[in-house]
């Protein structure tokens, strides 16, 4: 044993000696120089091409798993060798009776004649494998993982809580934002944004119009998140006021799209509802802020002589200063805002106060997040239950198989072997099937990750861009593969300790040891898999269920053959004319349609004056689309 310490390891010696904590600590303690120098010099040997890195790594995690289970095994029943005068020698010699792929060559020639068997258990513990990878991944995206911006953790989202109109939560309004921007002291910036869409003119011949997801944010967005521009800058202080420079940030997708990537088209015009733009930056390729479906961003426009203190369009983000808490930013802010009502007009005090309007600061990524985490857990928890029964299924399979080789495995124990024969033989063929299942599931998940993002962007699912197989998904496939190569080994070994050696070998056969207890390890199976089936049953149809009564649900109104649709008009002075011609109080029949009318009572947005490109938005609704005949 060596008497020096060990030299700094790289990252697969690390991996191993993290691999050797498998092992009872008192063997670690007396073996784990030794073995670490070992694993040096096959690795060496390896690097040298005289054996496959892949077969390598294979034959020592076999070695690990397969010596680190007898180690404890054999502190659990005492199984030692016969000569115990000379302890470390013993157990060395032990440990190099296993250490050998014969019997890896052994289990893969039993496998080939039992086809079926071995397609089996490879395609059920993978589909378990397989459906449980792809929902971690989803789960690590959108909830374990931290926002992609420095230090997220002091990212939140500035909203308030009010009593007016039946509304309990209010977002922000430009006059909230500038006096907070002003005098809130809790923060190292407050930022907001807004939805918006338009068209983009074409920008060369062959190009055409285009509709376009855009941001409108205030000039400092992207410092309170510190993301930089992959090219060029971002906003700079006072863009976001009136009549400041017209300039606009794309996203990577539409300077690839639009630009084909061209680094000069910084400085270029960009025309966005019929007005010139200068293009200043160019935003990262995986940078998704508010969402992925963003491919512009423009300045908000703001007007301090004429803002509307109670029009609550903007969403605050905030970055908190260090050592500052949420119920402190809190407290910052309820101090600000009650001068909101005597720096802006158009909101009288009074109404103010009765209104009741409180401040309110949460986390940015919960607020992202929403209400999706309950359902993401209970996704996980579902396909937990259905890799239990995967394993179920194969360890039945492999008890059964287990059952047959009763004479083998007494042969091997009469010859002395004991538990770490029967534990070798059988982890010689769960790790081999372990390690081609993983494989499939591997692909499994991929393949699973893709269906669930293009549903994900169905159902909205949020930071679906950032989804994917990552070192975290494959150390999880990892562990749900060694979790299922060692509950279907283990289970049908401690089913042979129970066996007669004796028994088996005079009956010469499995069925000399039929009898109640043969019978115990099947029936509990049985049971566990009944009892895993009939909970995803329940949720399922409890599920279903609810998913029926939701679209039962009825909306006051019949919405059969009923469809809506929106008309944007770009806010200029000609524009005036087509608003003022178009008759909103009678109905307009056209071909298809019994009825067509045009509601401006509720939801027009009304141009900011402040912003000469913005755009009406005229809802058009009760489209009832006429039935043949």
């Amino acid at each position: 044993m060596s008497d020096f310490p060990l030299p700094p390891a790289d990252f697969g010696e690390r991996a191993y000696r993290a691999l050797l904590r498998l092992y009872p600590p008192r063997f670690r303690d007396a073996f784990a120089r030794d073995l670490v120098e070992a694993f040096r010099d096959e690795r060496r040997e390896t690097r040298q091409g005289r054996l496959s890195g892949v077969v390598f790594w294979l034959s020592t995690l076999q070695d690990v798993l397969t010596h680190s289970c007898a180690e404890w095994l054999s502190m659990v029943w005492r199984v030692t060798p016969a000569d115990v005068s000379s302890g470390r020698s013993s157990a060395m010699n032990a440990l190099r009776r296993l250490i050998t792929m014969a019997e890896y060559r052994f289990a893969a020639r039993r496998l080939r004649r039992a086809p079926g068997f071995t397609a089996t258990t490879i395609i059920v513990p993978a589909l378990g494998v397989g459906a449980t990878t792809a929902v971690f991944s989803l789960v690590n995206g959108v909830l374990l993982q931290p926002l992609p911006y420095p230090e997220s953790d002091r990212l939140v989202r500035l909203t308030h809580t009010a009593t007016v109109a039946n509304l309990t939560t209010l977002e922000q309004s430009d006059g909230t934002v500038m006096l907070y921007q002003r005098d809130a002291k809790a923060f190292d910036g407050i930022a907001a944004w807004r939805y918006d869409d338009g068209n983009v003119a074409p920008s060369e011949a062959e190009q055409n119009a285009q509709r376009l997801n855009i941001a409108r944010v205030t000039a400092n967005l992207f410092d309170v998140l510190r993301v930089r521009p992959a090219l060029g800058r971002s906003f700079a202080a006072g863009e976001d006021r009136i009549r400041a420079n017209y300039v606009a940030v794309l996203s990577y997708k539409l300077w690839q799209e639009r630009f084909r990537g061209d680094p000069r088209a910084i400085g270029k015009q960009i025309v966005v509802n019929d007005l010139p733009r200068t293009i200043i930056g160019v935003m990262p390729e995986r940078f998704a802020y508010p969402s992925s479906s963003i491919q512009l961003w423009l300045p908000v426009g703001f007007d301090p002589a004429n803002a509307q203190p109670a029009s609550f369009n903007f969403v605050g983000v905030g970055r908190l200063k260090p050592g500052v808490s949420a119920e402190l930013a809190r407290a910052d802010l309820a101090r600000v805002l009650p001068r909101v009502a005597d720096e802006f007009s158009g909101v009288p005090p009074a109404v103010w106060r009765e209104a009741n309007v409180a401040p309110r600061v949460e986390s940015l990524h919960a607020s992202i997040v929403g209400s999706v985490s309950h359902v993401l857990w209970l996704l996980m928890a579902s396909v937990l239950l259905v890799l239990l029964v995967a394993c179920a299924n194969a360890a039945g399979l492999f008890l059964v198989r287990a059952e047959q080789a009763q004479v083998e495995l007494a042969v091997r124990g009469a010859l002395g072997s004991g538990v770490s024969g029967m534990l070798m033989q059988s982890l010689s063929e769960s790790v081999l099937l372990g390690a081609i299942g993983g494989v499939v599931g591997l692909g499994f998940a991929v393949f699973g990750v893709r269906v669930a993002m293009r549903a994900g962007d169905t159902m909205a699912l949020p930071r679906l861009e950032e989804v994917g197989v990552d070192g975290r998904a494959l150390v999880f496939a990892f562990g749900a593969t060694l979790f299922c190569a060692a509950f279907v080994s283990l289970l049908p070994l401690l089913r042979a300790r129970r066996v007669s050696i004796a028994m088996v070998l005079r009956g010469g056969g499995p069925g000399a040891t039929a009898g109640r207890s043969r019978q115990r390890a099947r029936n509990a199976l049985v049971v566990a898999q009944t009892a895993l089936a009939l909970v995803l049953v329940a949720a399922s149809g409890l599920m279903t269920r609810s998913l029926m009564k939701l679209s039962r649900v009825k909306p006051g109104f019949d919405a059969e053959n009923v469809a809506t649709a929106r008309v944007l008009l770009p806010f200029a002075a000609s524009r005036w004319r087509i608003i003022s011609a178009m008759r909103f109080d009678a109905p307009i029949v056209l071909d298809g349609f019994t009825a067509l009318s045009v509601d401006t009572s509720t939801n027009v947005f009304t141009p900011n004056a402040c912003d000469s490109s913005a755009t009406w938005r005229v809802p058009i609704t009760l489209v009832r689309i006429a039935s043949a005949g």
